[in-house]
């Protein structure tokens, strides 16, 4: 079953890895990919359960319409924040990705972000 359009509400940005071998060793640096439209639903961390927090939103679920322009190994930019995927769930029959996402230090401003992006 395909989302709907009026439940794919909010932006996300694709963060890609490049990877480049230097002689320092290897470096990653991020860059900004697409930017889709998602369903994004906050999460309690697991780490925030199982120490008891009441309030300790550390996890995104996006939703958004099945495209090949995210993989498992990308990262995600939404609410000027930027997170790992842990689960990615693909489903080209149904139309459907699925992704939880946890929360990740901060990416330096200069690599192409700005400061008032929408995601």
């Amino acid at each position: 079953m395909s989302y709907s359009s009026g439940m794919l509400n909010q932006r996300v940005q694709v963060v890609r890895a490049m990877r480049k071998a230097t002689r320092m060793g290897d470096t990653t640096s991020y860059v900004p990919g697409a930017i889709l439209w998602a369903s994004v639903t906050w999460t309690k961390g697991v780490r925030a359960l199982q120490q008891g927090a009441v309030e300790a939103y550390d996890s995104i679920m996006v939703r958004l319409r099945y495209t090949d322009r995210i993989h498992r190994q990308d990262r995600l930019r939404y609410d000027r924040r930027f997170w790992a995927i842990e689960s990615f769930n693909a489903d080209k029959s149904e139309n459907t990705i699925q992704i939880t996402a946890t929360e990740v230090g901060e990416f330096p401003i200069d690599n192409g972000y700005g400061t008032d992006s929408d995601c």
